[in-house]
């Protein structure tokens, strides 16, 4: 069954103006009939048979309204009941007859169902037929016979008044409800406003003001701090792996999450303070009349423990943590840009800082930001300028006392700075997403150094390169080391892709897969810097990891430490259980060497064998390794 079609606005008047049309018709043929009834008891012959061709004429605009041609009937209405009339006032009494009370309610008429041509057209008719009636009394040449006024009289002028009242009735029950109606729409109107200012200056997941109202309400602020020689803080709070939480259980999971994040902000601050939602996981408080510093530092200790409480989400409790950067009014700036950008550059210290903390904006980290730029800028022209190098330290097997391939690290040969190390440049070009661009450089560039060296004859070394991340999540990795290998025709289970246990935290399902289908190449995989992070043994079989490279930090004390003895006796121990390889970062003296290859480590690095060395300088050193020139320090 099809649907009617529904009713326009435009359809509503026009069926309103039809209707009114109608009701006129009626109840003007109604006082036709009751004024003619009158006429014939007066005995007035030529009034009714005027009121009859009245009546008769009328119809033709009834009919015409039913037709939907609505102005016309209304003009033949009006201009018939002109026309009788007028009639009448001239055969009968003049301006004295009581057929002239007519006039006012077809003008009435007129401008309630027609338009404003007809009713000007009307009324210059009455006027000019008034007016000769008037000129002509007064030079004699017209005189109306005026009768005594009578019962008759008094019973047409009622019919007259009640059809002109009733008319102007409906006007006036229209207009009541036209106004009705607008002033309904304009609640309606001021309603929308209200839901459209909230919604222009509010977050809709949290109806946590936003950075519009905020901008506002700091400006309000600072007028008011100035006059009571107060501060303002602003406080600038970034969740800590969020984005992980968000892929893991879903953007629903996420928005809870945010909901009682603000709900718990909120409820730190004071009732005059501002939180603010910025959008995605970025949140902002303006803290005002601040008359001792330590008060912010408190409020963003609060801050820190509330955001820091498990949350319970899909029956499990995920716990998140923050940074926060603090920028002061007036100290650090009055204006709110100014003073947000400082806040966002004291709150990435406070990231580099290794999260989970707060930070007050100083002028040292506006230098520096300014230098992160500068270099960001250098490595975008730098990178397809081939300004970035392949250091390779090798890796010695233990047991065989040989080396069996290399850790590619990157260096940068600025061409004003000199020789840069990773740990200046690669978390920015994290930060700036450049590091999908190193990544893929770094990838080639390894595969083809490796390939060098088996055409040379060293066909047992293999190549290990740190990849970010970020280039699982924005880049195609795994058609980057297809090509890379393709390209360069070396064997899959040469190349190994190291990560580090933080990376591993931040990587989501999707991901995760990407490094399984890598795996089924025959990539091997490594974790880098075991033991530091959020060492979990699951990743070890989630991720079909082949190597684990136990952190630094336990080998360079592993003589003095027993902790650290233990911590490295337990990976070495698990490791051989599942089948996988250690490598003993960071080896220095032949004591630790003796010590981590007693405890059946598998694979060494450090200082011990070799520095980082470049391309053509490491391959020399395996060259001679291999003619005997020179030999691998022996073990006891």
């Amino acid at each position: 069954m099809l649907n009617a079609p529904k009713k326009t606005q435009a359809d509503s008047i026009e069926d309103l103006q039809r209707q009114r049309l109608v009701q006129i018709f009626w109840a003007v043929e109604f006082a036709i009939i009751l004024c003619g009834t009158v006429f014939i008891l007066r005995g007035s012959t030529a009034e009714t048979l005027i009121l009859i061709v009245t009546g008769l004429s009328l119809v033709s605009s009834y009919g015409l309204a039913m037709r939907g041609k609505i102005g016309l009937g209304a003009n033949v209405l009006l201009c018939i009941l002109t026309l009788m009339a007028c009639t009448l006032v001239w055969i009968n009494n003049g301006l004295r007859d009581e057929a002239i009370l007519v006039f006012p309610g077809i003008l009435i008429f007129s401008l309630y169902i027609g338009r404003r041509s007809i009713f000007f057209f009307l009324l210059s008719i009455m006027v000019s037929e008034i007016l000769i009636i008037g000129v002509l009394s007064f030079t004699g040449h017209y005189d109306a016979s005026t009768e005594p006024a009578s019962f008759f009289t008094a019973v047409v002028i009622t019919i007259v008044l009640t059809c002109i009242a009733f008319g102007s009735y409906l006007t006036s029950n229209d207009l009541r409800k036209a106004l009705k109606r607008l002033e309904e729409e304009n609640q309606r109107v001021r309603k929308s406003q209200g839901e459209i200012s909230h919604l222009v200056h509010h977050d809709a997941l949290t109806n946590l003001p936003n950075r519009i109202l905020a901008k506002d309400r700091f400006t309000q602020a600072v007028a008011l701090s100035q006059r009571n020689k107060m501060s303002i803080g602003l406080m600038f709070i970034d969740l800590d792996n969020f984005k992980t939480i968000n892929d893991s259980l879903g953007h629903q999971s996420g928005d809870h999450l945010l909901k009682e994040l603000s709900f718990r902000l909120s409820r730190i601050v004071r009732v005059s303070d501002t939180v603010c939602r910025l959008g995605g996981d970025e949140f902002l408080v303006i803290i005002h009349n601040i008359t001792d510093i330590d008060y912010v530092s408190k409020v963003a200790r609060k801050m820190l423990a509330s955001i820091e409480e498990p949350v319970k989400i899909q029956g499990e409790l995920i716990s998140t943590t923050c940074s926060i950067g603090i920028a002061m009014s007036p100290d650090d700036s009055s204006d709110f840009e100014t003073l947000f950008m400082c806040a966002d550059l004291a709150m990435y210290h406070s990231k580099d800082a290794g999260r989970n903390n707060f930070s007050f904006y100083n002028e040292q980290m506006n230098i520096n930001a300014k230098q992160h730029l500068s270099l960001i800028s250098d490595m975008r022209k730098g990178i397809p300028n081939n300004e970035f190098v392949l250091y390779f330290q090798p890796k010695i097997d233990l047991k065989t006392n040989t080396v069996m391939g290399a850790e590619a690290l990157v260096r940068w040969q600025h061409p004003e700075k000199g020789l840069i190390f990773p740990d200046e440049f690669i978390h920015l070009a994290e930060r700036s997403g450049l590091i999908v661009d190193l990544g893929e450089w770094v990838i080639q560039e390894a595969c083809r150094t490796c390939r060098q060296w088996h055409l040379m004859g060293h066909q047992q070394l293999s190549i290990g390169v740190n990849v970010s991340s970020i280039q699982f999540k924005r880049g195609n990795i795994k058609q980057v080391i297809e090509e890379s290998l393709g390209s360069n025709n070396l064997q899959p289970n040469l190349l190994e892709i190291e990560l580090t246990e933080s990376t591993l935290m931040d990587l989501s399902p999707s991901v995760a897969e990407s490094m399984n289908e890598i795996h089924k190449l025959g990539i091997q995989f490594s974790i880098d810097d075991f033991g530091t992070g959020y060492s979990n043994l699951g990743y070890l079989k989630l991720f079909n990891v082949e190597t684990l490279k136990i952190d630094r930090s336990f080998i360079q004390d592993i003589l003095n430490d027993k902790g650290d003895e233990t911590i490295v006796n337990a990976i070495i121990q698990i490791a051989s259980s599942m089948k996988i390889q250690t490598v003993a970062e960071g080896i220095e003296d032949l004591a630790t060497v003796n010590k981590v290859r007693a405890l059946n480590c598998d694979i060494g690095q450090g200082y011990f064998w070799s520095r980082p060395l470049p391309a053509d300088e490491f391959i020399n050193y395996v060259d001679a390794i291999a003619k005997g020139s020179c030999t691998l320090p022996e073990t006891s």
